[in-house]
């Protein structure tokens, strides 16, 4: 069931998660009344830090491709292809990124920055909606794909996004 909330309410409802060390899936929903349109998105916290925003979560291969096209890499399908193949776990989106920087399609430097660059926009474009609405989802370990996202990522040693939802909703709200 997703909560109503208020635009100037998302930075509280982050800050309250940062101090709860929560983790777990954050499903947000927005409507631009300027343009009549809804927005979706959803972020993963681990330990109160947001480690990935996107309009979903993506399954490996996608994220993969994805990563490849941004850092305009010509031979990521092949790369994918032969990664997925020299796997043990077939959806693991961690094993894959090892393999793939191993191949040096990209470093996990070039990782970190992609996702704390985009978890910046994807959170900021929620800003101006008036008509907000949220699920937070903590994780279980039933959740595969979501869990294999959050070790991924944590493997990438991202630098914890504390405030980063904060700051650019405060950045964009003036």
């Amino acid at each position: 069931m997703l909560q109503s909330y208020r635009a100037q309410q998302l930075t509280p409802i982050l800050e309250d998660l940062q101090r709860q060390h929560a983790s777990g899936t954050l499903y947000l929903e927005a409507e631009i009344n300027s343009i009549r349109k809804k927005i979706s998105r959803v972020l993963i916290l681990k330990d109160g830090q947001i480690t990935y925003g996107g309009l979903k979560i993506p399954k490996n291969q996608e994220f993969a491709k994805m990563l490849g096209q941004k850092f305009k890499r010509e031979w990521i399908d092949t790369a994918i292809t032969f990664a997925t193949q020299k796997t043990v776990t077939q959806t693991s989106i961690r094993e894959l990124l090892e393999l793939l920087v191993r191949m040096r399609m990209f470093t996990w430097e070039q990782i970190e920055t992609l996702v704390h660059t985009q978890v910046g926009v994807k959170v900021a474009k929620l800003s101006p909606a008036a008509t907000q609405h949220l699920k937070f989802l903590p994780w279980k370990r039933s959740r595969k794909i979501s869990a294999n996202l959050l070790t991924t990522l944590s493997l990438v040693k991202l630098q914890p996004f504390a405030g980063i939802g904060t700051e650019y909703v405060k950045d964009s709200a003036r």
